[in-house]
This record gives C-alpha cells, structure tokens and sequence, in this order.
C-alpha cells in the first residue's frame, strides 16, 4: 500500500462490478481508499469477487437511480470521489430497455 493521495479518502465506485471498475477500484484500494460500491445480486463471477477484492470494498445496497439513495450513501459514508462506470453492458438488454439504459 502506498501513502498519498487517496490514503483513507472514501471513494464511491459505481459500476464495481464490470471490468473496467474491479481494475479502478483495486488501483483505488491499492493506493489506500475506502472503496464503497453498489451491491450488484449475480454478479458471481465479476472480476471483484474473483479477484478477492470484495472483502476489501465496503459493499452498500444502492439504486443508482434512487436520488434519495444516493445521496443517502454519500453522507453515510462521508464520500469525497465518485467514478460513475455504471452502465447496461447487454447490447441486447439495452435496445429492448433503452430508457432504463439511458438513466444508467
């Protein structure tokens, strides 16, 4: 672990889950933050559980869509970043849900 910039800063990854996110947020980890990501339900084989890097997040139930919720999670957890990686990821999902896609 290094000191420095992110050393105990608490970051809100959303998106954790994907490839690009479990890469950001293990850097994050890394580099000393308190990672928080959203809880995603099947995401059994995403690279953050596989990789070990759940256990080192702080997991939260979140609708990113909730206003509510998120603002709820970011004064509960004090949180000073945000990387927004949350996305529909299914091509097919997405053309047949394109507003819920959209608001991702």
């Amino acid at each position: 672990m290094t000191s420095g910039r992110w050393d105990g800063v608490p970051v809100l990854v959303t998106g954790a889950q994907g490839l690009v996110g479990s890469w950001l947020a293990e850097r994050l980890l890394d580099e000393g933050a308190r990672v928080i990501a959203p809880r995603r339900h099947g995401a059994a084989q995403s690279r953050l559980r596989t990789a070990g890097l759940e256990e080192r997040c702080e997991l939260v139930e979140l609708d990113i869509a909730g206003y509510a919720e998120v603002l709820r999670v970011l004064s509960e957890h004090r949180v000073r970043a945000v990387f927004h990686l949350a996305s529909q990821s299914i091509a097919a999902v997405a053309a047949r849900s394109p507003y819920p896609t959209w608001e991702a």
